[in-house]
């Protein structure tokens, strides 16, 4: 995955937690909210590493989609720590605001509404383009090396992969029938549902296409991040 695509799904995974946590709040001031560093037993196994996250929210203060400062208690926290540090023999400390021992972990985040919603809404979308214009998108041959990198370093089963490669032959939209008959599976909605849980977080998926009139067949399209579908 290159850096473009890495930092676009982690932009995407902080905003979507940032989101999460405005939803858990009680009513009221539902654009101020307490937010912590996530651990992966917090989450899961795509949790970007903490300081990682620390970065990503002053990326999004840099945007103006929020306002961050460190929560009161754990400044606190590091006051009274202070404090039983000091030798009894001082009755009257002047107590300072001491310099942070670790980086924070505890933030109140302020939500700055209509710039969030904009920047959600351009990274929501699987197909928008999430890298800079300048950088032209990957050819089809290209993105197929990619998936087929992508199938050595994950176990996939031997249907699993080639349902895969027949949609990477084009990445044109086929019906469920036409993939079953092509790699003899009966199976393709269960494999569908295994094989985006695998690819979650890589740039690939698979998009399902529903039948646009009765008695019409849904399909299913191999995606790349960037791909328009129109190189070969």
């Amino acid at each position: 995955m290159i850096p473009e695509e890495k930092f676009s799904n982690e932009i995407w995974w902080v905003l979507q937690e940032i989101k999460k946590e405005r939803l858990y709040s009680p009513d009221g001031d539902k654009n101020k909210i307490d937010f912590s560093i996530r651990t992966s037993s917090h989450t899961d196994d795509n949790t970007p590493p903490a300081e990682t996250q620390r970065k990503l929210l002053i990326k999004l203060v840099e945007w103006k989609a929020i306002e961050l400062r460190q929560n009161l208690v754990e400044i606190l926290d590091e006051v009274r720590n202070k404090i039983s540090k000091m030798p009894s023999s001082d009755a009257n400390p002047i107590i300072e605001l001491p310099e942070p021992t670790k980086p924070p972990t505890k933030y109140v985040i302020t939500i700055m509404q209509s710039r969030f919603n904009e920047i959600y809404d351009r990274y929501s979308q699987p197909t928008s383009p999430k890298i800079s214009n300048n950088i032209k998108p990957p050819s089809k041959p290209a993105i197929r090396k990619l998936l087929n990198e992508l199938v050595k370093s994950r176990k996939f089963g031997k249907t699993e992969v080639a349902f895969l490669k027949f949609l990477a032959k084009d990445f044109e939209p086929k019906t469920i029938i036409q993939i079953g008959n092509d790699i003899s599976s009966k199976a393709c909605k269960q494999l569908k549902s295994r094989i985006q849980k695998r690819i979650k977080n890589t740039g690939f998926q698979v998009e399902t296409i529903r039948a646009d009139k009765w008695g019409g067949q849904a399909q299913y399209q191999l995606k790349y991040l960037t791909q328009t579908g129109n190189q070969n």
